[in-house]
């Protein structure tokens, strides 16, 4: 993430056994960044979990960076009330000496599963063999008009999940949700998983995410919400590039793992037109039966946003 002091990068630290250990964060200053500077300040912070995304700021006056992290699926409160939340954080302070808070802000909305369990979960045409879409960690945020967007990949229903689908959020700063919306099929025919999302300067929004059916190769996809559009919503799934064959490949790992490569972006020239990048299954090696003939490949595309007349 970024804004006009810093450049921010969050990682997820392990230890070689592959156990989670505690959440990173690199703060490089920016104006020094771009000048070829490698120092940066160095903040760890164990005891939250990790996947704490820092926004893209379109605000060249905004001196803060927010953060928000997936923080439980499913939880119930004293008034025996099961929703799901979000967790914000925000960075303060100057390039040398950042300050990490973290926030009692907790946006909520329906609850819902965090993954499937350990096993692959999406399904493709021609195959029996299913495709890994693994969790509801949020995957980018982006602070656009005073509000932050994200959005998520969730399971549904809360127990038992029969569907992947994507969530997508516009939350205030102080915490409110002024949007929550959900793409999905509730035939559980068509599942959606991991999504990017994008904002324009009048907040039309662009996500952006892989689609898997059985009846269709693992495909990329978007929807489209003009700012005018009924809140909560969006358009319909759009097909960016269909999937081109069976996707097998667990690299002897045992999961048909997919994603988690997802890119939403305003065009940087007019800040209206949306661009995506998605990943598709390219056209697979041998019959693609046998475990590694999968192929994957990216496809990018664009809409075009007409400007409005105010």
């Amino acid at each position: 993430g970024f804004n006009q002091n810093w450049v921010v990068v969050q990682v997820n630290m392990f230890t070689l056994t592959n156990t989670f250990n505690h959440a990173r964060f690199y703060v490089f200053d920016r104006t020094n960044f771009y000048s070829g500077s490698a120092s940066y300040s160095l903040l760890s912070l164990t005891n939250y979990g990790g996947t704490m995304v820092p926004s893209v700021t379109f605000d060249t006056n905004e001196t803060t960076i927010y953060f928000l992290q997936t923080w439980n699926s499913a939880a119930t409160n004293t008034a025996g009330q099961t929703n799901g939340y979000l967790r914000l954080y925000t960075l303060t302070g100057t390039a040398s000496s950042p300050t990490f808070n973290l926030t009692s802000i907790f946006p909520q909305t329906d609850h819902w599963a965090a993954s499937p369990g350990n096993v692959d979960f999406a399904p493709q045409s021609n195959s029996a063999v299913l495709i890994r879409n693994n969790d509801s960690r949020i995957q980018n945020v982006v602070y656009r008009n005073g509000s932050l967007w994200c959005a998520q990949t969730v399971f549904l229903p809360t127990v038992n999940p029969n569907r992947s689908a994507i969530q997508w959020w516009q939350i205030s700063t102080d915490g409110m949700v002024q949007q929550v919306g959900r793409i999905q099929d509730a035939a559980a025919v068509n599942f959606y998983a991991f999504p990017s999302v994008g904002v324009n300067r009048f907040n039309d929004v662009m996500i952006g995410f892989s689609s898997f059916s059985t009846n269709q190769y693992a495909s990329a996809s978007y929807a489209f919400r003009a700012f005018t559009d009924t809140q909560n919503t969006t358009r319909a799934v759009t097909l960016l590039k269909a999937g081109e064959g069976r996707y097998y490949k667990t690299k002897d790992t045992g999961r048909n793992r997919w994603g988690d490569y997802s890119a939403t972006m305003p065009d940087p020239l007019n800040d209206t037109d949306l661009w995506t990048i998605q990943e598709y299954a390219a056209t697979n090696v041998g019959t693609g039966l046998s475990d590694g003939d999968g192929r994957w490949a990216v496809r990018w595309g664009s809409v075009n946003v007409p400007v409005p007349g105010n």
